[in-house]
């Protein structure tokens, strides 16, 4: 399709096409001239100036006739393809690969007029290719950035698991410095190349009008290059300080964020969450991120300066904590994928409610880097990075919990549904990207894992070091690695799965990878910007978007859902249940989805007063699989509706809205909420579900001690089931560890251990990780060093 991946290919073919296009137009030129005076390149009087920029005119117009070639066979290949942006098609081509022609054409044209022979100019001209390419890969490495903008392939973004890929200001600015430095090579060649004593294409010449503006124009472009940071052509450690100024030191870490923003309110939980999931992670792998820096890696500046600032011994980890998702993709590229960079010792992140839910990912990447190779710390698979095992055993360590199964069962119900990628193909180094991201993930991590549960992580560390094939498996387990995945399928096999599970994930696990989507990155610009619109309260702009894109992508029933929250915030109410219908009779809807779907036209319902109508969703939605979250909240629904008019306050607070009122959720104070919670607490009986949802109330809005008294009164007075319980147990848990109350805390995550089931395999990691965290939370170091921001 005519996109971002289709520009950046012609781009880059676009520029070796032109760099040989001006070497052919000059040789052409020179051997024209040499054989007469009044040849087609020289008439008298005719300036060197013209004559350059002539023949720098003719090679742009020669390889844009070859870039037309490309864009008529993806017009063309429209009729087959969905296109959902002609006009974000057409803004790729223009900067990519046409400008890219530009600016190759001007190295082709100044490698020719400064070589005497053919060859000499095209190795000068590939050189600077060359040289290009490798200064954007490096200045990627050596920085926090994981994007690069460059003359010749353009722009690339870096994440690929990261859709959004969009025309920001940046690229504008970067194309404009680029070409202020062709021009200006082309104004020195008209001054310069007539010096030469072999005579060229025209006579010597004294002006010094095109010296001047050689220097005019290179002056810009280097005022936009020492500029690069602000305006975000690139992301340096000091363009990423000015973003986060703040800093913080802990034992490991050095934390930067931004003072008075989201992390700075939560800048101790920070703290200590890293320095616990150092301790962990150390534990668990048996090494620490502690190599010294080799030599290369100083030559070539691809150690982190913040990290190793007074040559501590060893290094600290730095860890960039953002406030969004869209402050971290102006800072450093990305935006909700996060990133890690071993040989740096940097991770970023973005802020999160705590416990930070990646934290523990991002961090063991460092920590393997300890077995990776000396320069980039991690595994390779010949030339390309291993990225089934990089990602495995960060998954694997990670033991981050997906509120459905466990990871094994995870797995097991990717089997059973068909959608389980061959192992081979997670390990086969870059294929890992051709597979959906969620799928190769835990298929990677699953196997790791049951590697470190059966044979510790010093095997798992020697393959990692090794490459990460097949053939290293076999030769550090001492068995085929057949033999191994046959243990491991044996394993995943004799996990419990509930159907209602297994639903779960068929819908987690059903999206393609993000090659094979529809207009994958202009769907997800498109369905950001309508996100940012309903933050704003703008519901009828973010309707109107979001109807585009579920027009140019039909068959992803999750659009409709989108656009049916939209309605319902603009109390369409009628047109959201007419939305919500077409997703339940959609072909690719799954359970899962239906059972979400069934839930809002409960919550339609109740708005519209419509009660029976109401209990009828609600009982077909928990009819079908939810997750926990969902699953809890459904049911709060329905005791609420079965409580009569002593309900209808839970019923205001759940659905966000006073039924058959048309207040928005976000004008509603979270104090009516407390009082219309306190006030069913009095009237509804058994009285424990209202003071359950004034405890989380509470809870969230940091009232931790009054939140722990509300919540043991809910289970002291009975609560719907053991899923509420569960959760209320959990947060008084959390909120006296925010509390200080350690011991306490760990006896309320101990106690609460025992009573889930042993196939309940998701919870009890979860509350086994806050059994092990209240254990060493006394001990846990706090910030030890709080700079002012820098400036």
């Amino acid at each position: 399709m005519l996109g971002y991946e289709s520009s950046l290919l012609c781009a880059i073919l676009a520029s070796l096409a032109a760099i040989e296009r001006g070497v052919a137009r000059v040789q052409r030129a020179r051997k024209g001239s040499s054989q007469t005076e009044s040849g087609p390149f020289y008439t008298h009087g005719t300036t060197p100036t013209y004559l350059v920029f002539s023949l720098w005119r003719q090679t742009c117009i020669a390889t844009l006739f070859l870039c037309f070639v490309p864009l008529v066979l993806l017009l063309a290949n429209g009729l087959r393809v969905r296109n959902c942006n002609y006009f974000a098609g057409f803004l790729f081509y223009l900067l990519l690969p046409v400008l890219s022609a530009a600016i190759s054409a001007a190295v082709g044209v100044v490698a020719g007029l400064f070589a005497a022979t053919r060859a000499r100019a095209l190795c000068v001209g590939y050189g600077v290719f060359l040289v290009s390419i490798a200064w954007a890969v490096l200045r990627a490495l050596n920085s926090p950035a994981v994007f690069a903008y460059d003359p010749f392939f353009g722009y690339f973004p870096g994440a690929l698991y990261d859709e959004e890929v969009r025309v920001e200001p940046a690229f504008f600015w970067a194309r404009l410095e680029q070409l202020l430095f062709a021009l200006s090579a082309l104004f020195c060649a008209a001054r310069l190349v007539s010096l030469k004593e072999k005579r060229l294409l025209f006579a010597a010449h004294k002006k010094r009008l095109p010296l001047v503006l050689a220097l005019g124009c290179f002056l810009g472009g280097q005022a936009l290059f020492w500029q690069g940071g602000r305006l975000g052509l690139c992301a340096d450690e000091a363009s990423v300080a000015l973003r986060l100024p703040g800093r913080l030191e802990t034992p490991h870490f050095v934390l930067r964020y931004r003072p008075g923003g989201k992390v700075d309110h939560d800048l101790a939980l920070y703290a200590r969450e890293h320095e616990l999931r150092f301790q962990q992670l150390r534990d668990l792998l048996g090494v620490e991120p502690s190599w010294k820096t080799g030599i290369v890696a100083r030559l070539f500046g691809l150690h982190s300066a913040e990290g190793e600032k007074g040559h501590q011994q060893p290094a600290k980890i730095v860890s960039y904590l953002f406030d969004s998702p869209s402050e971290k993709r102006r800072g450093m590229g990305a935006s909700h994928t996060y990133i890690a960079k071993p040989w740096r010792r940097e991770i970023y992140l973005h802020h999160e409610a705590w416990p930070h839910s990646v934290l523990r990912h991002e961090l063991a990447h460092v920590f393997a880097g300890a077995a990776g190779d000396s320069v980039f710390h991690l595994s390779w698979s010949g030339v390309w990075p291993q990225h089934g095992l990089i990602e495995g055993v960060a998954v694997a360590a990670d033991r981050r919990m997906t509120g459905n199964v466990s990871l094994h069962q995870s797995v097991l119900a990717m089997q059973q549904i068909g959608l389980m990628p061959p192992l081979e193909h997670v390990f086969s180094g870059m294929r890992f990207f051709s597979l959906p991201s969620s799928r190769a993930y835990t298929v990677a991590g699953s196997f790791i894992r049951f590697l470190l549960e059966q044979h510790g992580p010093e095997k798992v560390l020697a393959v990692y070091r090794s490459g990460g094939s097949p053939a290293d498996f076999a030769r550090v387990y001492g068995r085929p690695f057949s033999a191994l995945k046959q243990d491991w399928f044996a394993f995943v096999a004799s996990q419990p799965l509930p159907k209602k599970a297994k639903d779960l994930e068929q819908e987690r696990f059903r999206r393609p990878a993000v090659f094979h989507k529809v207009c994958a990155h202009d769907l997800a610009v498109r369905r950001e910007r309508a996100f940012e619109l309903l933050s704003q309260g703008r519901d009828a702009d973010a309707v109107a978007v979001l109807q585009t894109v579920c027009h140019d992508d039909p068959a992803e029933p999750n659009h409709l859902l989108d656009l049916a929250e939209a309605e319902i915030g603009l109390d369409r109410l009628d047109s959201a249940k007419a939305t919500l219908e077409k997703v339940l009779s959609h072909s690719f809807a799954t359970q899962a989805l239906r059972g979400r779907v069934e839930a809002r036209l409960g919550d339609i319902a109740v708005l519209n007063g419509r009660f029976p109508e109401a209990k009828t969703h609600y009982e077909a939605a928990l009819a079908l699989p939810h997750t926990e979250a969902q699953s809890r909240t459904l049911l709060a629904k329905q005791t609420a509706l079965s409580s009569g008019d002593a309900g209808l306050p839970l019923l205001s607070v759940l659905t966000g809205r006073k039924a058959g009122s048309s207040l928005r959720k976000d004008e509603r104070s979270e104090v009516v909420n407390a009082y219309l919670l306190s006030w069913a607490a009095e009237q509804v009986q058994p009285a424990g579900l209202p003071r359950y949802l004034l405890g989380r109330l509470l809870f969230q809005r940091g009232g931790y001690k009054e939140s722990i008294t509300e919540l043991r009164k809910s289970t002291d007075a009975g609560l719907p089931d053991f899923r509420f319980v569960y959760q209320a147990k959990l947060l008084i848990g959390q909120a006296q560890l925010l509390l200080e109350d350690a011991h306490g805390a760990k006896q309320t995550f101990s106690e609460l251990l025992l009573t889930i089931p042993p196939d309940d395999q998701d919870k009890r990691e979860e509350v086994a990780d806050f059994v092990a965290r209240a254990s060493v939370w006394s001990a846990l170091p706090g910030p030890l060093t709080s700079l002012p921001p820098s400036r």
